[in-house]
């Protein structure tokens, strides 16, 4: 009798058992440890902070440097799309953004393709951009990421995106050209010591014209907890070498050249 008794009790007190819904993955920032099935994951982001420099001092488009050659110059503007932005682990795992967004490439087709929103636009006054969400965690041996737009997204065109996108319409002025696709990279540099006094003005487009860049690294992504970087940005390593009274052509290619040299970590 007393044993019925405690398989009555046994069953009804399963049959009251309701499972509860919440994140299982420990790199989410809502974690739940005691959740029964996985829902609702909400995963940390990437923020980079951009310091623009010119060797030891703050870059200015007022002020006048001199690169390893000796020539003197200013630049006025500048800006450049950083994409395929990714962590590589010290395990050999790695991990890009997370978010994705569904493009009709190319533009009347009838069929879209899932890309990952995974591109950002850096002036000559950003002091960040961010990246987006990131799935796992560890220690981080390097940083890698391209200057430009990959060739999927640069069969696109800015009418596609949100206008407040990197890749929208409110950016397409300085940073699209009909036909050609996204300008990767735009430089206006004034030499100060030519006699003309005339502007070179570098503009970098096309699948071809794409500059990897790596950087070593040595800091970790704690599980459920956002990321802070910070990149050096050093426009005196995008002019080395370089002699303004050059042809655009050779101007432009030393500074694709120097590309993966611009760049460096600084946490």
């Amino acid at each position: 009798m007393i044993f019925f008794g405690f398989l009555i009790g046994a069953t009804f007190l399963t049959g009251c058992f309701e499972p509860s819904e919440g994140c299982l993955d420990s790199n989410a920032t809502n974690f739940d440890v005691h959740a029964d099935e996985n829902c609702c994951c909400t995963f940390p982001s990437i923020t980079v902070g951009v310091n623009q420099v010119v060797g030891d001092e703050d870059f200015s488009s007022d002020s006048i440097y001199v690169n390893d050659l000796g020539e003197r110059f200013r630049i006025l503007e500048s800006s450049f799309y950083i994409s395929g932005f990714k962590l590589e682990f010290e395990n050999g795992s790695e991990t890009s953004i997370l978010d994705t967004l569904l493009i009709e490439i190319p533009e009347g087709s009838g069929a879209e393709i899932e890309l990952e929103d995974n591109y950002n636009l850096v002036y000559g006054t950003s002091s960040a951009f961010a990246p987006g969400t990131i799935g796992l965690s560890g220690e981080v041996a390097f940083v890698s990421f391209v200057v430009g737009v990959d060739a999927l997204a640069n069969m696109a065109i800015p009418d596609q995106f949100q206008d407040t996108h990197p890749l929208g319409s409110n950016n397409s002025d300085l940073h699209f050209i009909e036909g050609e696709g996204y300008v990767f990279n735009r430089i206006d540099i004034l030499p100060v010591d030519l006699p003309s006094g005339d502007t070179v003005s570098i503009v970098i487009y096309g699948d071809d014209h794409l500059q990897s860049v790596q950087m070593n690294a040595d800091f970790s992504v704690i599980p459920g907890l956002n990321t802070i970087l910070g990149i050096d940005v050093d426009y005196g390593k995008w002019v080395e070498g370089i002699n303004f009274a050059a042809q655009n052509e050779v101007i432009q290619s030393r500074i694709e050249d120097n590309t993966a040299s611009v760049f460096s970590l600084t946490q």
